[in-house]
C-alpha cells in the first residue's frame, strides 16, 4: 500500500493513509504521508484504495461514511478482497 501511496504524493495528490501496524504509519509518516484513522479518512477522502490482501476492509458500516462522489477501489490481487 506504500508504494501506491507514493504515487500518489509523486502526483502532487493529497494522500493519508490508514493501517493497524504501528510500523507501517512510522514509515508513511517518515516520507510525509499524512496518518488518519479510519473513520476520519472515509469521511475526507474523495479516492480510496484498498492495497492490503485481505476481504472485508471496507464494511458496509464504512462505506456510510463516504463522501458522496467518493470512489473507492482496490488493486490488490486476490479474489477475496
Amino acid at each position: 500500500g506504500l508504494s501506491c501511496a507514493f504515487s500518489f504524493k509523486g502526483a502532487n495528490a493529497n494522500v493519508y493513509t490508514y493501517d493497524k501496524n504501528e510500523n507501517k504509519k512510522a514509515i508513511a509518516e517518515k516520507h510525509g504521508i499524512s496518518f488518519l484513522d479510519k473513520e476520519s479518512l472515509l469521511k475526507k477522502c474523495d479516492l480510496i484504495i484498498t492495497c492490503t490482501g485481505r476481504s472485508s476492509v471496507i464494511s458496509p458500516y464504512d462505506s456510510r461514511l463516504l463522501r458522496d462522489g467518493c470512489i473507492l477501489a482496490n488493486v490488490g490481487h486476490y479474489n477475496h478482497e
